[in-house]
């Protein structure tokens, strides 16, 4: 994910289209790294990177809620 965000910084400015790239980058991660997880692990992976990214490019700390 690192390389992918610092390879193209203005991915998080937009969030719907970061958000469909992560799923391809989470699946090729865990491509032959036996047990894959499930759909549902894969989407939650998705949205805690999301929001984790997303969530410093506006300046939050992780874990911050608010």
């Amino acid at each position: 994910m690192d390389g992918a965000v610092l390879g193209n910084r203005e991915l998080l400015g937009n969030p719907a289209f970061f958000e469909r790239s992560v799923m391809p980058i989470v699946m090729r991660h865990f491509q032959d790294k036996p047990p894959e997880p499930d759909a549902d692990t894969r989407r939650l992976i998705q949205r805690l990177l999301v929001g984790e990214y997303l969530g410093e490019s506006q300046g939050r700390l992780p874990f911050d809620r608010g």
